[in-house]
């Protein structure tokens, strides 16, 4: 959302307690960023091969768990959440090799761009998931929404509000928002 929409929840009793990495790269910087030529002639593999919903649910869990913001998603909510995006004109990307995994909620973004709603990958893993990405997606810019703590893109982009969060009760949400240290 934007600065004014969150402004406006905020008089409505709203606090600030979720933020996600907002990265823009070219696909020209993916393929950089990820080694793709030196794997181009290589079958590919695990880099698109699809998880079921209960891997994606597993992975999930397993990596965001103990982060800022995580609400767990059992498998029905990963098949909810994933029907959703499918019908709203998006695609699940994944990638698997023997030991580790990655999946990411994309969807078109108009013209020449996909927008990478959920990256999500075990450590190290994350270049073949961008190499599945790539192989998926022939749209020339990509937008990521990553967690604050993904190191694979903290070099690259900003950190930006991104959820919020109010009491039933019109209380403020203390012991969820010490996540955030506010």
């Amino acid at each position: 959302g934007s600065r004014e929409l969150f402004r406006y929840y905020e008089k409505n009793g709203f606090y600030r307690c979720f933020k996600v990495r907002s990265v823009y790269m070219t696909r020209s910087d993916l393929i950089k960023l990820s080694d793709y030529n030196k794997y181009a002639d290589r079958p590919k593999s695990g880099r698109g091969s699809m998880l079921s919903v209960a891997d994606i649910a597993a992975i999930r869990r397993d990596i965001l768990v103990d982060r800022e913001g995580f609400i767990g998603w059992d498998p029905a909510a990963v098949k909810y959440a994933a029907g959703i995006h499918t019908f709203c004109s998006g695609s699940i990307v994944t990638a698997t090799d023997d030991m580790d995994a990655g999946y990411a909620f994309i969807r078109d973004n108009g013209e020449n761009s996909v927008q990478v709603c959920e990256f999500i990958a075990h450590n190290g893993f994350e270049k073949n998931l961008v190499r599945a990405i790539v192989d998926a997606c022939h749209k020339e810019n990509f937008e990521f929404r990553v967690p604050v703590f993904d190191e694979f893109f903290s070099r690259f982009g900003e950190i930006v509000d991104y959820g919020m969060i109010r009491h039933v009760a019109d209380k403020k949400p203390v012991e969820l928002l010490t996540l955030t240290g506010t």
